[in-house]
């Protein structure tokens, strides 16, 4: 918000959260809220390798237009997106509420983004979650995330571990998260700064 805070015993209290001066360890950097009406939100200067080692970034009750879509996260210098063509080396352990030898993993190489949760779908109650741990500064650019989604049948699936890398010094001050098709109807995305 725009006001200033409560200060108590020299502590600063803004936002619901503990500044980093006053020992804090995570900053809310950005929100945004999804609403049918586009596909993509843009988080242009929300990185900053002097503040932060890394970020944390939550999605919830992502309800895609388009069925068996993904959220992707894409990094972005100044005010235009960079690395759209890198190599992104990606595992991923998922598992299946609906049997117990539906733990699998996979492994892929998409370019120039990383996947931010589970391919989800676009009826009523088929969510997803999430939260990535995200170190973009240096060369290694590298992502944890745990995922969890349901199914139109009420199958609950979970991504257990799923770590990408990209391998670039372009230094990155933002990022584009969009749907890997179509508009996203609702949900909310949160970026946290870890502080130094």
């Amino acid at each position: 918000s725009s006001g200033s805070g409560v200060t108590i015993d020299g502590a600063l209290i803004k936002d619901n959260f503990l500044a980093s001066s006053a020992g804090g360890a995570l900053v809310h950097l950005a929100t945004h809220t999804f609403d049918g009406s586009g596909s993509y939100v843009t988080f242009n200067t929300v990185f900053d390798s002097t503040k932060y080692i890394g970020y944390e970034i939550v999605t919830k009750d992502i309800l895609h237009a388009t069925d068996a879509q993904v959220l992707r996260l894409s990094f972005r210098a100044s005010s235009a997106d960079v690395l759209t063509s890198t190599t992104t080396e990606r595992f991923a352990v998922t598992g299946a509420s609906n049997s117990s030898s539906s733990i699998a993993g996979s492994a892929s190489n998409p370019s120039g983004y990383f996947e931010l949760n589970y391919s989800s779908g676009n009826q009523s109650g088929e969510l997803a979650h999430s939260k990535m741990e995200l170190y973009p500064h240096g060369v290694q650019k590298i992502a944890y995330v745990r995922g969890y989604r349901t199914t139109a049948d009420g199958t609950e699936r979970t991504i257990n571990s799923m770590v990408t890398a990209m391998h670039n010094s372009t230094a990155v001050e933002g990022c584009l998260i969009a749907s890997s098709s179509g508009n996203v109807t609702s949900g909310t995305v949160d970026i946290w700064g870890v502080s130094k």
